[in-house]
């Protein structure tokens, strides 16, 4: 998924769902192009999700998790922006005590391998 949008006064997401539950984000690339306004590559709350092994870079936070949800196996990249979004690689909001975050790393750049912490 790619190209998401130029326009100039746009507040947009790359892909979002809200208060889904029981959905699956596996084995995608999303690269969320510089956009003014922008917010998130990838933005999902919902309990019982998983979130796993996709490539994500750009937004203003690449990737925005919250609820009870699985996210494993996912990677970074720096291609638009030094912290893979122009804010960071994870918006701060937390995951649920009982959601998983295991094997999220860096894809490339200065910190490639390196595992994120889980927000």
């Amino acid at each position: 998924m790619h190209d998401f949008g130029d326009a100039e006064d746009q507040h947009a997401d790359g892909f979002q769902t809200e208060g889904a539950n029981g959905f699956t984000i596996s084995h995608n690339t999303i690269l969320f192009n510089d956009v003014w306004g922008s917010t998130s590559a990838l933005l999902v709350s919902g309990d019982g999700a998983v979130v796993s092994d996709n490539l994500m870079a750009g937004g203003g936070y690449t990737l925005h998790v919250a609820g009870d949800m699985q996210v494993t196996g996912n990677r970074w990249s720096t291609m638009f922006h030094e912290e893979s979004g122009i804010y960071g690689p994870v918006y701060p909001e937390e995951l649920a005590a009982t959601g998983v975050w295991e094997d999220n790393r860096w894809h490339d750049g200065p910190n490639a391998g390196e595992e994120l912490p889980a927000p």
